[in-house]
């Protein structure tokens, strides 16, 4: 029998290219959190937004108003959507922008900053832990055969 390559291997380098990908996120937002100037920003709207793709589902992204350093007032739609609205419209929320961009200023939560990194991230462990079982399995079926009476 011609040596096969375990079928758990191209999901353990799907996830490997995603905690690749994670880590990138993660530098992004690393940069962006240790430059970002702080700023109050104000709740204007709830943006209901399709999710994408081909089961989509909407989802509410808040809307913010803030005033820069430098007086000028940005309105900016949050790239982070949830099933119901976070905020409520008139709520005062702190905010992350870089002096250089901040028409892409981001609210400054937990989810908002690191949501996409830890998602991506927990999405290649789950990856590479079914590519063990699918490899641990695929073997253990293999051995039973090679064993089985009659297979030599």
């Amino acid at each position: 029998m011609a040596d096969q390559k375990p079928p758990g291997r191209k999901l353990r380098w799907i996830s490997v290219l995603m905690i690749l990908a994670a880590a990138g996120a993660f530098a992004w937002e690393w940069h962006f959190v240790t430059h970002a100037i702080k700023a109050q920003g104000k709740i204007v709207r709830n943006e209901l937004r399709s999710s994408g793709g081909r089961h989509a589902g909407m989802l509410y992204h808040p809307v913010f108003t803030f005033r820069d350093a430098h007086g000028s007032v940005y309105t900016v739609e949050s790239g982070t959507g949830t099933g119901q609205p976070e905020y409520e419209v008139g709520e005062t929320v702190p905010v992350l922008y870089l002096a250089d961009q901040p028409a892409r200023a981001q609210i400054d939560s937990l989810f908002s900053i690191w949501g996409m990194t830890l998602i991506i991230f927990l999405f290649a462990v789950l990856l590479w832990i079914v590519g063990i079982v699918t490899d641990r399995q695929a073997r253990s079926r293999s051995y039973e055969s090679s064993e089985a009476p009659g297979s030599a």
